[in-house]
């Protein structure tokens, strides 16, 4: 697998085409928090942006499980995530 910026472990990056991502299909200013997984991230922790959070931390390979606490916030916390080694 290919390591590309943030931790992210890729596969197939190189056949990911290079197009924007349309309008209907971005988080926006006022949308609820989205929660993500399968990209293995590396390290402690942390949010992708005040609505975006990965919990997906390489549990596959003996990392971290990864989980947030989420309880209603309009934007995400990094002291909500929660993880055992």
């Amino acid at each position: 697998m290919e390591r590309i910026p943030n931790g992210i472990y890729c596969g197939k990056c190189a056949a990911l085409p290079d197009l924007p991502i349309p309008e209907h299909a971005r988080i926006g200013v006022g949308d609820k928090p989205v929660f993500f997984g399968h990209y293995w991230l590396t390290g402690t922790p942390s949010l992708q942006s005040d609505r975006a959070a990965c919990v997906d931390y390489s549990a596959g390979k003996d990392d971290a499980r990864v989980a947030y606490r989420f309880d209603g916030e309009r934007n995400l916390m990094a002291e909500h995530f929660v993880w055992v080694a």
